[in-house]
């Protein structure tokens, strides 16, 4: 209808615009494209001189002020704005054009302090733009407008109302009380139009092709984004000054980039906020994680959206979104799923249109899951380590064990001890059983050791108990076996060769000495095996496949040695199977013996048995070595049977005919007519020879050997009688013939 002519300093201005200002000693600043990042103050962005015309100057020179400024502090008071600019609260000030002059007339403001950006006019003056700095294009001043709806009567009264105001000159009172000078005839507001559709401040309507103005109703309402700009959500606004690390001062309202360069419809991972992008991976999730999108329709329309998630080539799900209840294009959906892998997600609007971000992928991963646990293919946190010890019904096993082999060794040494004034113990020697008996009790000791692991002990204490274990099993082995061979080869000296004319030492020291003499060499041995390869406890896992990448470690611990033992075990195992082999050749010598003296047959039996022990056990420990309670039960049973055997072959017999043989008449007569039947079956002759039973065996002793016997007896009869009658008074007075010399006093 009318656009009026303002009057600023005393000069008519038909033309008005905004100034851009800086401090003049900020050289970081010198042209427009350099506010990037900067913090701007101004008015609100509704103010049309005060920001919208500096806003869209700086959009023109490349600069998308609400994206690409560090903030924009929003003042009310143009005095304010100077000050905080002078104090460096913000780098970039914007003021309407002529207030900087208005201000510096009256004294306010030191114009040297400030330097104007991007100036487009001089301080002449113009008639058509006024005397001052104007930093933006120019536009028509105030205009008074109707609506297009205006007919009929109310028509006639806005031309009338047109007329009056084109009457008023600046003179008027009407136009000396508004300062301005008069009404001019509507001028093209072309340039404003095309400003605030360039700047959001407008939208156009796609049918009408007319201009329409946003309506603001608070600050967030006010913020406008350029084409390909959107605004971001109100709640992310709020934070985008902390997500910027910009603090806004206290008692100012701030705006730091709350618009975002965007499509008109994108996906956003969630919570993180990740603008997703056509076929790259948007989010990453674990097996059986929900993966939360936001699809965000920056026109806010009410759009039909559907989601189809390709987990495999056959496997998909499809669902349409509803928009979040109480937003305007906002959606959100949640995507699980176990299977591995980039899997794709296409998104589309309206009858199948792709939108511009699809398809993107999701990626995902293994479960995280803790110490020794692995993800399997279903996504499960499974143990990939189990430590496996022995249970405790075994070690209770052990122990009863050791206790029962411990007891019957000392139980068998005691009975020996009460029994030893027994022919019967006393042809088996005694001091051997006791020997056999300790030698048993220390292999029995060890087998406690076995049921030890490191569920309830240190590894170094486990790593001591190896060595010991080793320690107690081959020197307890070792005297048992060398103090039975000695026995049975002492045996033969005594009885067979001493007999049969032979001479031999049938004292018990030289026997004594041997066996201390295998025990030294079995001490060399394990000692020699503890320095260069001690035995430790060590953990070592049986792989498995659980079902997904990783392996499961079943681990088994046991006591090995740091470097291959194999040379030192065959060693070892085979010295103790020469040992059997000796004392089984010790048993053939002594085959003719009775069993009252030597137990040959029984101790044969039980030298076999623990050979094959020997030969056995390494063998099936060897096959079940992955599963440490199978070994470790066999090397105790191994332990257990071999001690046992050695006192079942030479205690048994013995006890047997102690406690449960009698001799009758009866059995005496078999005896004879046995022995008399093998006498014929052999033709052994009885007028020229004196026989001798030994065992099963019949020795014939020449009768020259017998008779040189006697004269010898003799000799030392005569030699005792002389020693009697020296010193005994009472042998003179009685001839010793007369009497046996058993029954005299001097005997």
């Amino acid at each position: 209808m009318a656009t009026v002519v303002q009057l600023q300093g005393g000069v008519e201005v038909y033309q008005s615009g905004g100034v851009i200002i800086k401090r003049t000693n900020d050289s970081s600043i010198l042209s427009l494209s350099d506010v990037k990042g900067k913090v701007m103050g101004g008015f609100s962005p509704e103010h049309l001189d005060g920001f919208q015309m500096q806003n869209n100057e700086i959009y023109r020179n490349g600069v998308v002020l609400f994206a690409e400024s560090a903030a924009l502090i929003v003042e009310s008071d143009p005095v304010r704005i100077m000050r905080d600019l002078e104090g460096g609260i913000m780098d970039v000030g914007f003021l309407p054009g002529g207030f900087l002059e208005y201000m510096t007339n009256l004294g306010l403001v030191d114009a040297t302090k400030f330097a104007t950006l991007h100036c487009r006019q001089s301080n002449s003056s113009s008639s058509n733009r006024g005397p001052f700095i104007l930093s933006t294009q120019t536009h028509p001043g105030w205009a008074l407008a109707r609506m297009n709806s205006i007919n009929g009567p109310d028509m006639q009264v806005a031309n009338e109302v047109a007329r009056a105001l084109l009457t008023i000159n600046k003179t008027h009172p009407a136009a000396v009380a508004a300062r301005y000078s008069h009404w001019n005839l509507p001028a093209s507001y072309q340039v404003v139009s095309d400003m605030q559709l360039a700047t959001g401040l407008a939208k156009q309507d796609p049918v009408s092709q007319r201009s329409k103005c946003v309506r603001f109703h608070d600050l967030y309402s006010m913020i406008t984004c350029p084409p390909g700009y959107f605004r971001l959500p109100r709640a992310s606004v709020r934070k985008q000054c902390e997500n910027t690390n910009f603090t806004c001062p206290m008692g100012k309202q701030c705006l730091c980039q709350p618009c975002s360069k965007a499509l008109e419809v994108e996906v956003h991972n969630h919570p993180e906020d990740k603008r997703c992008r056509k076929v790259e991976v948007c989010k990453k999730a674990a097996q059986n994680e929900p993966a939360t999108f936001r699809i965000r329709d920056n026109l806010e329309r009410n759009l039909s959206l559907t989601y189809t998630y390709y987990v495999t080539e056959k496997d998909y799900i499809t669902a349409t979104l509803p928009p979040i209840k109480g937003t305007r294009g906002l959606y959100e959906f949640t995507l699980t799923t176990h299977i591995k892998g980039s899997h794709m997600v296409e998104i589309t609007f309206e009858g199948g249109i792709l939108i511009d971000t699809s398809p993107f992928l999701v990626e995902v991963q293994s479960v995280s899951c803790g110490p020794d646990m692995a993800a399997s293919e279903y996504g499960e946190c499974i143990a990939t380590v189990e430590y496996v010890h022995l249970p405790n019904w075994f070690t209770h096993l052990c122990i009863w064990l050791t206790i029962i082999g411990v007891t019957l060794a000392f139980s068998l040494m005691m009975w020996t001890f009460t029994k030893r004034r027994t022919k019967l113990i006393v042809a088996a020697q005694p001091i051997f059983l006791y020997i056999i008996c300790l030698g048993c009790a220390i292999s029995f000791s060890s087998i406690v050791l076995s049921a030890f692991d490191d569920r309830n002990y240190e590894v170094g204490f486990l790593d001591q108990m190896c060595v010991v274990h080793l320690w107690l099993y081959g020197v307890g082995f070792v005297l048992s076996i060398s103090a039975l061979s000695e026995k049975t080869l002492r045996v033969k000296r005594l009885m067979v060769d001493n007999n049969g004319g032979r001479s031999s030492d049938i004292s018990v020291c030289p026997s004594l000495c041997k066996i201390a003499v295998w025990v030294l060499v079995e001490i060399l041995f394990l000692s020699v095996w503890t320095i260069t390869s001690p035995p430790r406890f060590t953990r070592h896992c049986v792989h498995e496949n659980i079902g997904g990448d990783a392996e499961f470690c079943r681990s088994v611990g046991r006591c090995n040695d740091g470097a291959d033992r194999s040379a030192l075990l065959i060693v070892f195992l085979s010295a103790h199977i020469a040992m059997l082999c000796h004392t089984l050749y010790a048993c053939y010598l002594a085959r003719h013996i009775p069993q009252e003296f030597a137990e040959h047959k029984w101790i044969t039996a039980g030298a076999v048995g623990i050979i094959q022990i020997l030969i056995l056990t390494p063998l099936m420990m060897k096959l079940a070595w992955d599963d440490p309670l199978t070994t470790s039960a066999l090397l105790s049973f191994a332990i257990f049977l071999s001690s046992l055997l050695i006192l079942i072959t030479l205690f048994l017999p013995k006890i047997q005919m102690i406690h449960c043989q009698t001799h009758t008449a009866q059995s005496t007569a078999r005896e004879d007519v046995l022995f008399n039947l093998r006498r014929e079956v052999r033709g052994l002759g009885t007028n020229t020879h004196s026989t001798n039973e030994i065992g099963t065996r019949l020795e014939v002793v020449p009768v020259e050997h017998l008779r040189r016997r006697v004269r010898a007896l003799e000799t030392q009869l005569r030699l005792v009688m002389v020693l009697c009658h020296a010193f005994h008074p009472m042998c003179h007075a009685m001839p010793c013939r007369a009497v046996p010399c058993h029954a005299m006093p001097c005997h």
